[in-house]
């Protein structure tokens, strides 16, 4: 036998004793690995959720709702029939639902969610007659719930509307015992929920003065103070500014009359300021606004021939100082402003319904966004 025949056999009978010995094992494994830490494996980032605006339509006779997503390009989506929300919806968003509160004739509110393609997560009535306005959500098991044809301002859970009890309000009622009450804000800082009374005679549907900012105390849901307003028939819904911590709400008065104006209401004094701006000094009857900085507010108004415009506005000065946007009829209808600094402005124009998208601080239109199907009526931002 040849000398590398030998050798090959006993290199291969070394290599077969070495397999079969833990011994082997034991020299052949890496003691830095057995010393290193594993390298973790790194969580992903989830995405950011997609920010919207959800707009509620109506022709007065079927609802539905729009949502826009906020991110360009943006994807206008179409949801619901007669049969999914009612011919008068207001919407508003608390995290993380939307709450529609379908108003005269309906009188329940439903509750909406983002994060499941805006399913239906409860539907519930608040009381047969009662004419709803508006909901404020201050915690996941407490929510106020404003009724115009209610002598008490309602308390619910908004996941299933239970009712958990009821604030009387007579005491700031008119002769027909309604205090009609309308708008709200919640004043976190202070635990005060602010409810705007419009007090109107069901006879004739005129304000009765005067008109009233109850504040409710919503630790333990007492009345902790009743704010008399300047004007009459407080229409708008309140806007709050942070940077000053001032609430602003537009009253109407009588229409056609211009004899209201945007009021500033201090929710820490609880008192009323006054105008910043009067509705004849805005060129018409007020419907919403917005008030974007010290020295710069928007405000959609009605002249005398029902036509309405978008004008500019100093609030430090109670001056008007342009006209932003005119429509051919009585057609726009809501104006918002969202965190990316803009400003959406509802246009319910018969032969075109759409949505104005506007830079707030530069007041250059960003774009128009046409809608399908019914025109719109009312709009709350859902961001992050």
């Amino acid at each position: 036998m040849s000398r590398s025949v030998l050798f090959r056999l006993g290199v291969s009978l070394i290599l077969l004793f070495c397999l079969m010995s833990p011994v082997f094992f034991m020299a052949c494994d890496d003691d830095d690995d057995d010393d290193a830490t594993p390298t973790p494996t790194p969580t992903p980032t989830p995405p950011p959720a997609l920010e919207y605006a959800f707009v509620t339509a109506t022709d007065y006779a079927s609802g539905s709702f729009y949502t826009v997503t906020l991110d360009s390009p943006r994807t206008v989506s179409t949801y619901g029939t007669s049969s999914s929300i009612s011919s008068d919806p207001v919407c508003f968003y608390s995290d993380p639902y939307v709450y529609v509160v379908n108003r005269f004739g309906f009188d329940n509110i439903q509750t909406f969610d983002p994060e499941n393609d805006f399913g239906l997560v409860a539907e519930y009535s608040v009381g047969t007659g009662t004419n709803p306005q508006e909901i404020v959500v201050i915690s996941a098991e407490k929510a106020y719930v404003s009724q115009l044809a209610a002598a008490s301002l309602l308390i619910v859970n908004p996941k299933n509307g239970n009712q958990l009890g009821t604030i009387d309000m007579s005491a700031y009622a008119d002769d027909d015992g309604f205090p009609e009450m309308a708008m709200m804000h919640y004043h976190a800082a202070s635990q005060s929920l602010f409810v705007a009374m419009q007090r109107l005679d069901t006879a004739t549907y005129m304000n009765v003065p005067p008109n009233y900012v109850v504040v409710v105390n919503t630790a333990n849901d007492s009345i902790k103070n009743v704010i008399e307003l300047t004007g009459l028939n407080p229409f708008t819904d309140f806007f709050y500014r942070e940077s000053n911590d001032m609430l602003y709400i537009g009253n109407v008065g009588v229409f056609t009359l211009n004899d209201g104006g945007i009021e500033l209401v201090n929710p820490n004094s609880m008192t009323a300021q006054g105008y910043c701006i009067t509705e004849e000094a805005l060129g018409g009857d007020i419907i919403d606004f917005v008030i974007f900085s010290d020295t710069l507010g928007y405000a959609i108004i009605s002249d005398a021939d029902f036509i309405t415009h978008v004008v500019v506005f100093d609030p430090s000065t109670g001056t008007r100082t342009s006209v932003l946007l005119s429509s051919a009829g009585y057609d726009l209808a809501g104006i918002e402003l969202n965190k990316r600094d803009e400003m959406w402005v509802l246009d319910r124009a018969y032969t075109g319904p759409a949505i104005h998208v506007y830079n707030a601080a530069t007041q250059e239109l960003i774009e128009t966004l046409a809608l399908s199907t019914l025109p719109p009526c009312w709009m709350c931002f859902i961001e992050n």
